[in-house]
């Protein structure tokens, strides 16, 4: 530890007034002491910054009178350490090189923390090219996948970022957003002049909180809300444009504004979630899940009507809630892998009635009474699998678009893997599939897999259930149900399947009148909803994306999926009908 005595004298030799012989004596220190010449390597290189900044700011104030005592200070100062780098330069040289070599690398300009379920990628240029992922140098890349991100940037400014979202540090105070949704907080005058670019404008921090929302669909507009403060709205060659206040939200073409948009705080994140929505990929399993409570809620301007006007909103107060049935379809005939033959126990090799694979000269699958901690959830045995063993049953039913099948089973694992799938049986193609895991040993009861058929799933083919292990001691399945669901399984999932207002004498919208909801599906307060079916909305006119997010809230595990309008595949608008098919956790 550095005394302050020490400290206090090295920082009296910068100052050019340190005494001949005790400017001996730290000499001798700093070659004795490696902590002192870090120390000394520390202090000379604040004292040279400070030097710098001083003398910038009194070129900038272009003050015609410069203090003689402040001339004679200065030339004190130089002819000291003139003299000083004469006998110590061999002893800092060293000291210097020894310090570079073993010095860690530079603090991060930005630090990256994301919400849980996140998935993000940083990439680093030179120096940095194999540096943290958790932060962010000059020329770093955050790519933002899923999930949400928040960055401790240089100068005093916070960023909090939606995916998805590509954004690059280009500067001390600089960041270019190619795309994503991001709010911009910049708390003290150290952030002065943060600019955020974007593919078509420079947004210019006059000393403000702001959010940025750039589409990645080669949609030409940005938009831009300012909470508090100023922002400056400069062209990408840097001249200045237009000043927007406080209060306002535009959105922008260039530097233009193209118009102005309803200003929207609750669309912005300012802080990290505790959990995230869920991670979409294409193909998902989807529709509304089972036995549970629903809330929807629809930020204001997300929808727009045919003159632009923006849809209000739907809040917790406007009560677009349901509760679904449970999933318990058994419509569709299977052969519970728990019957034994003729009711008796089977082991090691012996088939399972109904499953194929199953052979008797292989190893690996049966029925059991009991196995380890693991008992049967219904009747007297249940089926079992061990690790590289599948079991696939065809079923009777043919494939047919716009039907959405629905396979309830309950599931056991003694610290395993286990996959159940739903197959075209005369392809082979994988139709759905999900994947369990859990430590120890447990049954995970009435577990659910969707799948919704499009029409070029229409092969002929016929429906096919398959269940394996891939890892661990084992993997159990009972009480194994299969069937239809959804609203009007057998029609499929077509926007006319909303109804229709009934026919009145009463005027259709008035011109340029924001759009209204005319039929909800499910219904509001429905305590009967059918599960795995879309969400559907028929609006009095044809509708369009606006900007903002619609949340599907599960109130019965306060899990929360949210969709950014325009931005998701499992969103539609066909008309005056919007369609959601959430995906299924």
């Amino acid at each position: 530890m550095i005394s302050r005595d020490l400290q206090r004298k090295m920082l009296r030799m910068l100052d050019g007034d340190l005494p001949a012989e005790e400017a001996a004596a730290l000499e001798a220190s700093l070659v004795a002491d490696p902590e002192a010449r870090a120390e000394w390597w520390r202090l000379s290189r604040l004292h040279s910054a400070l030097e710098i900044r001083y003398a910038a700011e009194a070129t900038i104030r272009r003050s015609p009178v410069v203090p003689v005592e402040r001339v004679l200070a200065l030339r004190q100062r130089r002819i000291v350490r003139t003299a000083l780098s004469a006998t110590a330069a061999a002893i800092l040289l060293g000291a210097v090189a020894l310090w570079l070599v073993n010095a860690p690398p530079p603090p991060p300009a930005a630090v990256v923390r994301a919400a849980p379920e996140s998935v993000f990628t940083t990439a680093h240029t030179g120096d940095r090219k194999n540096g943290d992922p958790g932060t962010l140098g000059e020329g770093s890349v955050l790519t933002l996948e899923h999930g949400v991100a928040e960055l401790d940037l240089p100068h005093d400014v916070r960023a909090v970022v939606q995916a998805p979202a590509v954004l690059a540090l280009t500067g001390p105070r600089e960041v270019r957003l190619d795309h994503g949704r991001a709010f911009f907080e910049v708390a003290s005058e150290a952030g002065h002049g943060f600019t955020v670019a974007t593919p078509r404008q420079r947004i210019v921090d006059l000393g403000t909180s702001f959010g940025v929302v750039a589409l990645r669909d080669g949609t030409p507009s940005t938009d831009l809300h300012v909470f508090d403060g100023t922002v400056r709205v400069d062209g990408p060659d840097g001249l200045a444009g237009e000043i927007i206040r406080a209060g306002r939200a535009v959105r922008l073409e260039g530097t233009t504004v193209a118009g102005e948009i309803e200003p929207s705080a609750a669309s912005f994140l300012r802080e990290l979630p505790e959990r995230v929505d869920l991670l979409l990929h294409d193909g998902f399993s989807n529709g509304l899940a089972a036995d549970s409570q629903f809330a929807v809620l629809i930020d204001p301007g997300a929808i727009l009507g045919e003159s632009g006007r923006a849809f209000p909103g739907i809040t917790e107060n406007d009560g677009w809630s349901f509760r679904t049935t449970s999933a318990a379809p058994a419509d569709i005939p299977v052969r519970n892998p728990a019957f034994g033959e003729d009711g008796r126990e089977t082991s090691h090799g012996d088939a399972i009635a109904g499953w194929h694979d199953a052979r008797p000269d292989e190893w690996g699958w049966g029925v059991v009474a009991r196995r380890n901690n693991l008992t049967p959830t219904e009747g007297r045995f249940f089926g079992r699998l061990f690790p590289g063993n599948t079991l696939r049953q065809t079923t009777g039913e043919k494939i047919r678009p716009g039907v959405t099948y629905v396979l309830t089973l309950d599931v056991g694992l003694s610290n395993s893997t286990a996959v159940v799938r739903l197959l075209d049986s005369g392809s082979g193609d994988v139709l759905a599939e999900t994947t369990f895991t859990t430590p120890g040993e447990k049954w995970l009861r009435d577990q659910s897999l969707l799948f919704t058929a499009a029409a070029d799933h229409a092969s002929g083919g016929r429906l096919a259930i398959s269940l394996a292990c891939e890892s661990g001691a084992f993997a159990a399945f009972d009480r194994i149900r299969f069937g239809t669901a959804g609203h009007d399984a057998g029609a499929g999932f077509d926007p006319a399947a909303v109804p229709a207002p009934p026919a009145t004498d009463e005027p259709g919208p008035a011109p340029h009148a924001p759009p209204r909801i005319t039929a909800m599906l499910p219904a509001a307060h429905d305590d009967a909803a059918v599960p795995g079916g879309p969400l559907m909305l028929r609006f009095d006119q044809p509708i369009e994306w606006g900007r903002g997010r619609i949340t599907l809230r599960n109130i019965t595990d306060w899990s929360e999926t949210v969709f950014i309008a325009g931005a998701d595949s499992c969103m539609s608008i066909n008309g005056p009908v919007l369609t959601i098919r959430p995906p299924l956790e």
